[in-house]
């Protein structure tokens, strides 16, 4: 991986039979670019679209314009633009307070590069028509030499067109979607998130690019899937996003939640395509949440601890600026718990079963679920309990209200009464 981002390995059990096959694009031939492969070309298109921005910079007073492409960032996150910078050859690297900027400002480079790659490789939000002011405004400056009053003036209006003053009625439009394009989209503006506990994916822009964001919702709900088991248990509405709307930012959100798709489809995809930003550290952990999820692991204290860990550790939590920042977690972490027993005995029964179904089986009273007891770390006489009414029972509990109660212990990992601890045991096959 790029800027040597930590190298993971997933689990043996993880196998993946098929799936998306990234397709090999052509060189278009830009001059002074020939070096340069055309995926990075379409994946910092991707990018550009969530972090990058075109800007007209006017000198009142000497009445002259200077053109900027930017990308600012975290300053954590230089690696990637410095690599931006020697892969394009262009540009410069420079921090500011707590962020990072790439930036290229000279008329040459911004002619000869930085418009050729968006021509060939269009963006596909709402910065496009950034895009085409910017290239109005320096076409006028090459056709035109040094700026008169009007020409000056016309340079101007051109700016007040752009960015944040550009008019609401633009719309994105539906697109054809590029898988280069939407991984360095993604790397930008996509969330591998957590939240209580549970995996979710989702990306979000102003409301004017809708149509664009349900155009990579059809994307991802073609997506092949990438296990051979039967597909007893897959619903097609699963790989159907949420959509909301926070009317006071008008960004629009579209998020996932199934382990089924995440575990079939989008997982596959994802381990397809090269990062070249830190996003593939979140991505990666959030896989591990995912796979403990689908294979039972999150039901053992142990996964609990690690998925709590992987929490603590991604996204805005991974940034040395962050309140209380925290360290990766490591390869061993995650194989010391991916070398437990899972509650659940085959892999292959797992994947013919939705995770909501292989939850059940583990639920009180389901048969083939069993729960060990250790008393301060100690197999208790007895073990394992067929259900958590009579392990209220020898702990002098209702059984009732002492059944709900191991359920929270259960869930939680922690100990109860500063001694007992509650684990699942592996379910019967079938």
């Amino acid at each position: 991986m790029q800027f040597a981002l930590p190298i993971f390995i997933l689990p043996d059990f993880v196998n993946f039979t098929s799936g998306y096959q990234f397709p090999k694009l052509s060189s278009l031939g830009i001059k002074g670019l020939s070096r340069v492969n055309s995926e990075f070309l379409a994946w910092f298109s991707g990018f550009t679209d969530a972090e990058g921005s075109f800007s007209i910079v006017p000198n009142n007073t000497k009445q002259t314009i200077k053109f900027q492409f930017r990308i600012r960032l975290h300053q954590d996150d230089r690696s990637v633009l410095d690599y931006i910078a020697k892969t394009l050859g262009i540009g410069s690297v420079f921090m500011d307070n707590n962020s990072v900027v790439f930036q290229v400002s000279s008329n040459s480079e911004i002619q000869d590069i930085i418009i050729p790659i968006f021509k060939a490789f269009p963006l596909c939000t709402t910065k496009v028509y950034d895009f085409d002011k910017f290239c109005q405004a320096v076409n006028l400056k090459l056709a035109n030499g040094s700026y008169t009053d009007n020409l000056f003036k016309e340079t101007l209006a051109l700016k007040d067109q752009m960015n944040t003053q550009r008019s609401p009625s633009l719309l994105a439009k539906a697109s054809i979607i590029d898988p280069y394009w939407l991984v360095g989209f993604i790397e930008g503006e996509g969330t591998f998130g957590i939240k209580a506990s549970n995996p979710y994916f989702q990306y979000a822009q102003l409301a004017s690019n809708d149509a664009l964001l349900n155009s990579m919702a059809q994307f991802l709900t073609k997506l092949p899937r990438a296990i051979s088991t039967p597909i007893i248990h897959y619903v097609p509405e699963a790989s159907k996003p949420s959509v909301s709307l926070n009317k006071r930012t008008n960004v629009i959100t579209y998020s996932y939640a199934s382990i089924d798709f995440f575990y079939d489809y989008l997982l596959p995809f994802f381990l397809a395509a090269k990062f070249y930003t830190r996003k593939y550290v979140d991505f990666y952990l959030w896989a591990i949440v995912i796979i403990c999820t689908r294979f039972g692991f999150s039901k053992l204290p142990e996964g609990i601890q690690l998925i709590r860990r992987i929490y603590n550790c991604i996204n805005k939590a991974r940034y040395s600026t962050a309140i209380n920042p925290s360290s990766i977690v490591t390869q061993a972490e995650i194989d010391a718990v991916f070398s437990l027993d899972s509650p659940y005995s085959n892999p292959e029964i797992v994947l013919s079963h939705s995770t909501e179904q292989n939850a059940r089986l583990l639920s009180p009273g389901r048969s083939g679920k069993q729960i060990n007891v250790y008393d301060n770390g100690i197999l208790m006489e007895g073990s394992p309990f067929n259900s958590q009414a009579d392990i209220a029972e020898i702990l002098g509990l209702e059984r009732a209200t002492g059944s709900t109660l191991i359920g929270r212990y259960l869930k939680s990992g922690k100990t109860y009464k500063g001694r007992y601890t509650f684990h699942f045991k592996g379910i019967k096959n079938g």
